[in-house]
């Protein structure tokens, strides 16, 4: 069966010259290769296969291929409805205990401030410190007590003692503000995209799928914004790596509200559409337009290609 081949634009020309055009023919074609037979384990035409294994992963498979297909001489035996069809759950109950497993192995946040102006404020802290306690230590050997007792001298809460205890908070236990403020903002991040719960559904796909994965972005209002990658919907450049790093072009098929879509498209471009969907993938079949017609866009749903590729 001849194979249809997918015509990228031609990558040596001016990057300026790398307009809208472009760009769309570009993902067509990587559309179109994603959807083809070559090779075949593309991704996202293999959703079907990766829904099946899910299934078995679920303990949901179906049955009807091992069920009797009865001859027109056997009609009457009614013998096989008698039979328990239900797929035993023996693999969901692992797959629940390696899962749950996953999840139980933590992560711990550590930032390191790297960069010359941390590192002298490192230097002077632990300078300061270290010339209190040469003076206190001083002090006490020529006997003043009292001067080494002296608010000026005495260590602040939390402060080393001696020397000893100065060189184990600077091996093992110093933390410059700027790491510390970087670590609680990761975890805020973490936090406010429940990060937990992707986390566990991105270990169900390393372990359905062995591939799982997150995405994230900046939002309009400065925002960190993190969400884990459906595989099955997965758009990506044949890899002879596995661990991805020849990765051409990557992509994700994504279900969006045409709504979400209008601060990039026109009002027409936007009904077109709606016209488009309307009636298919679960959308209502008819458009009311009335007066105001944007307040209809988001009944709608419509399937968005997330991409990007190296040039």
């Amino acid at each position: 069966m001849q194979q249809q081949t997918n015509t990228y634009p031609n990558q040596q020309v001016d990057p300026k010259s790398k307009g809208y055009d472009w760009i769309l023919s570009y993902v067509k074609a990587a559309w179109g290769d994603s959807r083809g037979y070559v090779p075949n384990n593309m991704l996202n035409f293999g959703q079907s296969k990766m829904n099946e294994i899910r299934e078995y992963a679920l303990g949901r498979q179906s049955t009807t291929k091992y069920k009797k297909m009865l001859l027109a001489d056997e009609q009457t035996d009614k013998s096989w409805l008698n039979i328990d069809w239900t797929p035993p759950s023996f693999l969901t109950k692992f797959r629940e205990i390696a899962i749950s497993k996953l999840v139980q192995r933590r992560y711990d946040i550590q930032a390191f401030a790297v960069d010359p102006l941390a590192k002298s404020e490192e230097d002077a802290y632990f300078n300061e410190m270290k010339v209190k306690i040469m003076m206190r230590e001083a002090l006490k050997k020529a006997g003043g007590e009292e001067l080494a007792d002296s608010p000026v001298l005495a260590p602040a809460p939390g402060e080393p003692q001696d020397m000893e205890q100065l060189e184990m908070e600077q091996q093992f236990g110093y933390k410059h503000v700027m790491s510390m403020e970087a670590e609680q903002a990761v975890s805020l991040a973490f936090y406010q995209n429940k990060f937990d719960d992707k986390r566990k559904r991105t270990i169900e796909n390393l372990f359905d799928f062995g591939m799982g994965g997150y995405t994230q972005w900046i939002d309009e209002n400065g925002h960190v914004k993190l969400r884990e990658i459906n595989p099955e919907n997965m758009v990506l450049s044949y890899c002879a790596k596995s661990d991805f790093s020849d990765l051409v072009h990557w992509g994700e098929v994504r279900e969006m509200y045409i709504g979400d879509l209008a601060p990039y498209f026109t009002a027409d471009q936007m009904n077109q559409m709606v016209t488009s969907v309307a009636g298919r993938f679960g959308n209502p079949s008819n458009f009311m337009y009335g007066t105001d017609y944007s307040k209809y866009w988001n009944r709608f749903k419509i399937l968005v290609l997330d991409f990007e590729f190296l040039s």
